[in-house]
């Protein structure tokens, strides 16, 4: 592919989505074009929302491929294919990353925690998402409330409910002790005199 620059998978396992960047740090800022192929119409085995995106510096690199890949994905279907040319850009990543693999390994360790629980393994996932929107919680923050509780019980710490990026910052927005605003301080009450 002429002046290929990378390309960005994302895999969606159990409703939540788990994304692979790679891109060349050199060529990113050059991006000019990239075509983004729904997972879903290569196999079923996919979850929606799957899609694989590449990316190149050269204009209309992937103009053929489009049209080659709608040919033969729409000669196998009922329904119209829908590939996206540019719909992936601007790219604003470079280098190799990988993002949402650490919720996705709360969410399965909350479903093991179901089903050594007794609930049947098939239906572990739903059971999840079916208790975090009873609870009004998205099956992620019910995940590590669920965590949470299980390792207070093993006498564990806790799974951290934000990454250590996350709190470092936290901890560089909070204002030391010396910059806290104390209210002022009650003006002290005259001693009563005693009567008997």
């Amino acid at each position: 592919m002429p002046g290929h620059a990378g390309l960005r998978l994302t895999v969606v396992h159990s409703g939540h989505p788990v994304t692979l960047t790679a891109v060349t740090a050199e060529r990113a800022e050059a991006t000019r074009t990239s075509l983004g192929l729904p997972l879903p119409l290569l196999s079923p085995a996919y979850e929606p929302g799957g899609k694989a995106a590449f990316y190149s510096t050269v204009p209309g690199a992937f103009v053929d491929l489009a049209a080659d890949l709608t040919y033969v994905l729409d000669r196998s279907r009922t329904r119209a294919v829908t590939i996206e040319l540019d719909g992936d850009l601007p790219l604003v990543t470079s280098g190799v990353l990988v993002t949402g693999l650490e919720d996705l390994a709360a969410l399965n360790r909350a479903a093991g925690i179901l089903i050594a629980r007794g609930q049947d393994p098939g239906t572990a996932p739903q059971a999840l998402r079916t208790r975090a929107g009873v609870a009004g919680l998205t099956p992620l923050a019910y995940a590590h409330r669920l965590l949470g509780r299980e390792d207070r019980i093993a006498g564990r710490r806790p799974a951290p409910l934000l990454s250590r990026a996350s709190w470092a910052m936290m901890k560089e927005l909070r204002p030391s002790q010396s910059e806290l605003v104390r209210p002022p301080a009650p003006p002290p009450q005259a001693a009563r005199p005693y009567r008997e």
